[in-house]
């Protein structure tokens, strides 16, 4: 078979020759990461002749539509790369288009999904279905292969396919993340909360400097920065070193004037301050054990998960509410 001819010593020991499927920002970065690691990749798939084109010039490899040439009927590995709810559908028209054939590892990068439920409907008609999913922010196509330096990656599936999975990380020289497949959407959870769920704090922090004064041209351009530097600081120092700031420091005064300043000034940050400052106080209890018991538990006692004012703030909307109707 194909895939013994290109694999005679097992598929670990070789480099793969590899067809990307998606032509969007995850592939994109990919198919740099990928060439720029001494892995080749045959072609670069977009859904138009257009789309492929950028994504292919931003990679430097060679972007496709449609066309099925002899050096991708030949590659042994194929990544599937779109969004979630069409990697189905997707890897199915590849497959009847001969963009990806019967002795190919198939891998998707969903980091939600395990390839078992998300390949199922080609998984008896290829080699191998496993999961690649880069652990990383990717939004747009220039210079994506740069945020997958030293990126970790999530790895699942048949045997073959995660031990191609680990192969390509390896070259890439990321971090592979072994993952059972029941675990993928708990993991992709995690992986949420320390990306997406950070843009929408930068959010709640760009709001409450403009409650404070600051330009609102300024408050992105500031704010980078200090994201920047605590990123560094859990880089080179880990948790619970990383953390910085009045709660890290026993501050209770601090605290207490942010809360009355957010009270006054965006109440419902001050209800998230308050919920998400327990777990800082938790991750500072174990940077200092020495913090004292009585700031200890002044701290937590302004880390109530709701304020007497929030809760007075729900009354009067449940009071002024309309009742429901049927």
């Amino acid at each position: 078979m194909m895939q013994d001819a290109l694999f005679p010593f097992g598929p670990s020991l070789l480099t793969p020759l590899v067809t990307i499927v998606g032509a969007g920002p995850v592939g994109t970065a990919l198919a740099g990461r990928l060439t720029r690691s001494g892995v080749p990749v045959a072609a670069l798939y977009g859904r138009t002749v257009e789309q492929a084109a950028v994504a292919g010039l931003h990679a430097g490899v060679l972007g496709l539509c449609k066309e099925v040439s002899p050096l991708v009927k030949s590659a042994n590995v194929a990544i599937v790369a779109v969004a979630d709810s069409k990697i189905g559908a997707v890897a199915e028209a590849a497959l009847a288009q001969g963009i990806v054939g019967a002795h190919q590892v198939v891998l998707h990068t969903s980091g939600a999904w395990a390839a078992e439920e998300v390949l199922a409907t080609i998984s008896a008609r290829v080699k191998a279905v496993g999961t690649l999913h880069p652990l990383a922010s990717l939004s747009q196509r220039p210079r994506a292969h740069e945020r997958l330096a030293h990126a970790a990656y999530a790895v699942e599936g048949q045997p073959e396919a995660r031990q191609v999975a680990e192969r390509l990380v390896s070259m890439m020289k990321g971090r592979a993340l072994p993952l059972l497949p029941a675990k993928m959407p708990l993991y992709h959870a995690g992986a949420a909360i320390a990306s997406n769920l950070v843009v929408a704090l930068m959010n709640l922090a760009r709001r409450v400097f403009e409650a404070a004064g600051v330009d609102a041209l300024h408050v992105v351009p500031a704010l980078v920065p200090l994201l920047r530097s605590t990123a560094e600081n859990l880089s080179q120092q880990g948790l619970p070193q990383a953390l910085t700031g009045p709660v890290a420091r026993g501050d209770v005064t601090t605290v207490q004037r942010h809360l009355t300043a957010l009270e006054a000034a965006v109440p419902d940050v001050a209800d998230l301050y308050r919920r998400l400052g327990a777990e800082v106080l938790a991750v500072a209890a174990e940077r200092i054990p020495e913090l004292e018991k009585s700031v200890l538990k002044a701290l937590q006692d302004l880390f109530v998960l709701e304020s007497s004012a929030s809760k007075d703030r729900n009354k009067s909307k449940s009071a002024a509410a309309p009742p429901a109707t049927r």
